[in-house]
């Protein structure tokens, strides 16, 4: 669609299967809580290039699947999200070129085995909690607001989940154990940020965790 309004449910599905749906132009998702999305491996592009509105809010059934999202909003859209209300999986690529993706509270955008990221950066990247299944690298373009600051797995010892939310506010607690301070005298925990980072079947990985601007106070 172009223009006006996409879509508005009332207790009803919008079965996408397999297909394409992009929000181009003046576009924007107006489906209510009533109203949700199915699909099959289907492609959602969102391409609005008009208007000071979000792109709006997708919902989706339970167990929906994305072949492929693609967020590119043009510069000139002065709102810069899509909003996710429900859990949503994604077999094939997240393209992330600009405009964040938001994640309702509670809810996970999740990665199933094979399926890949293409770009992320401060202007475009997911605000919420992702999920990323399989054994190989990943990474999770993930951030909060205005900050991006992604994580990343690497040297899976096996199959399993891991599940990343960013959080640019400090933890609440400050407290190092004496013997990491002993061995560590320098270390501090962030007031500024934290990562939760959660992981099934005891999967070990390496973990990156990146400092992309001077908010982080790392030096």
């Amino acid at each position: 669609t172009s223009g006006g309004l996409l879509w508005n449910g009332f207790n009803s599905v919008l079965n996408l299967a397999a297909n394409t749906m992009t929000i181009r132009g003046g576009a924007v998702v107006t489906n209510t809580a009533t109203g949700k999305i199915d699909a099959a491996d289907a492609t959602i592009n969102i391409v609005k290039s008009a208007g000071a509105t979000h792109a709006g809010t997708l919902r989706f059934v339970t167990d929906a699947t994305l072949a492929n999202l693609n967020v590119n909003l043009d510069p000139v859209v002065a709102r810069d999200s899509i909003l996710i209300a429900d859990d949503v999986f994604i077999s094939g690529t997240l393209t992330l070129t600009k405009g964040k993706v938001v994640m309702a509270a509670g809810k996970t955008l999740s990665m199933n085995a094979g399926s890949a990221v293409s770009g992320g950066n401060l202007l475009s990247f997911v605000d919420g909690t992702m999920a990323k299944f399989g054994n190989t690298d990943f990474g999770f373009p993930v951030g909060k607001g205005s900050k991006f600051a992604p994580a990343a797995i690497s040297a899976l010892s096996g199959n399993g989940n891991f599940i990343v939310d960013y959080f640019n506010a400090g933890y609440g607690s400050y407290t190092i154990d004496p013997v990491t301070l002993g061995l560590y005298p320098g270390y501090v925990v962030s007031s500024r940020e934290y990562w939760n980072i959660n992981r099934t079947n005891g999967i070990n990985a390496v973990l990156t965790l990146s400092y992309t601007d001077a908010t982080s106070n790392i030096f």
